[in-house]
């Protein structure tokens, strides 16, 4: 069955960053798949769209009056603030279903925030209470889940798994390998490590830079490689050429284009990322779908295995750099890689089926 879907998002494109890139991809093969598609977003930035499906900008908090003219048979709030509340206001008024997708998680981003409990509490419940007036609500973590059912949620949820829009073409890694090896010049035998994310002291660089100082002194052959732009940059910069390591590290800056980016994962030999993020965080599944495993602190993520589908660390610098090494030289790697990617880096044109099969499970009693 055809279907018209909306999908209603307060973070876009040129932002890209969990929420934008699932968006665009549900967007992308939904439209290509199963019928028309249009992706319904704040007109914050000057930004020309250029894709395969309708994407219609607005002012933000203002519902555009086109909307009703869609047609749509199922609407998707995917962030729980002001594109929830136009989705949720939209579908009473064309009596529509509507599912809402926890693509965070909320509780741990407000902790990080305040410690004040009674904001927490607040900001939690208001979220939910959102979240009750949508028809399904769509997790990827069993934790979230019961955090907002904590918190007052009392609609169906279910589990369905987040990906990548990276698929892994043995040929085309060959040829990024190379492509990125000329354009830093590096050498092809020396290792490359791969940061991918908000360069901010939050997400723990101090403890990269410091496990690339420990790296250095025990002369280990490697190149450090910094995607993405934050308020510390520069006292990184600093830090680097404190600990003489400006030689072995780049700063290559944000990328927008995610066919470069993809070659940037298919160069690394491994993803660093200590960020205390308790989610199946963006970088790690894109990595993961190019066979790019990654090393994380302990306790910091429950779905990447040691040794299995990516490697942990103690949370102190040297325990990360001896990880770092031992991760390099595993002699079962390559089996690392490939379980990354089947349980980390599932391609998004796969998980669309099953949201499908969930829209077409809530318009069918509508159509009776």
């Amino acid at each position: 069955m055809f279907i018209s879907t909306g999908q209603f998002t307060d973070v876009y494109y040129p932002v890209i960053d969990s929420i934008s890139v699932i968006v665009r991809s549900y967007a992308y093969w939904l439209n290509r798949k199963y019928g028309r598609t249009t992706v319904i977003t704040p007109n914050i930035y000057p930004y020309h769209d250029n894709e395969s499906f309708d994407v219609l900008r607005h002012k933000p908090n203002v519902i555009p009056s086109r909307l009703k003219a869609f047609k749509f048979d199922i609407l998707h709030a995917h962030t729980p603030f002001n594109a929830g509340k136009i989705a949720v206001k939209l579908s009473k008024e064309l009596k529509r279903p509507v599912v809402g997708s926890c693509h965070v998680c909320y509780y741990n981003k407000f902790k990080n925030k305040t410690k004040t409990q009674f904001l927490i509490k607040y900001k939690m419940k208001k979220i939910v209470s959102l979240y009750n007036q949508m028809d399904l609500i769509l997790t990827f973590d069993e934790e979230i889940a019961d955090v907002l059912k904590f918190y007052g949620l009392k609609k169906r949820v279910e589990i369905i798994e987040m990906g990548s829009d990276f698929i892994y073409n043995e040929n085309e890694k060959v040829k990024d390998i190379d492509y990125i090896n000329h354009l830093y010049n590096i050498n092809p035998e020396y290792n490359v490590l791969l940061y991918v994310g908000k360069l901010e002291w939050e997400n723990n660089l101090r403890y990269i830079i410091e496990a690339l100082s420990i790296l250095r002194e025990m002369r280990q052959r490697f190149r450090m490689l910094f995607v993405g732009e934050g308020k510390a940059k520069q006292d990184m910069l600093k830090l680097i050429e404190e600990k003489r390591l400006t030689n072995h590290v780049i700063f290559v800056g944000e990328i927008t284009d995610r066919d470069i980016l993809a070659k940037y994962y298919s160069r690394a030999n491994l993803l660093l990322s200590p960020v205390p993020d308790y989610s199946l965080g963006l970088s790690i599944r894109e990595a993961a779908s190019l066979r790019c495993p990654a090393l994380l602190f302990k306790d910091s993520n429950h779905y990447v295995k040691d040794n299995f589908n990516g490697y942990l660390a103690d949370k102190n610098s040297l325990s990360y750099a001896q990880r770092i090494i031992s991760a390099l030289n595993d002699s079962k790697k390559e089996e690392v890689e490939k379980a990354a990617q089947q349980t980390l880096g599932k391609n998004y044109e796969q998980i669309i089926d099953e949201i499908y099969e969930f829209y077409n499970e809530l318009i069918k009693p509508r159509n009776l």
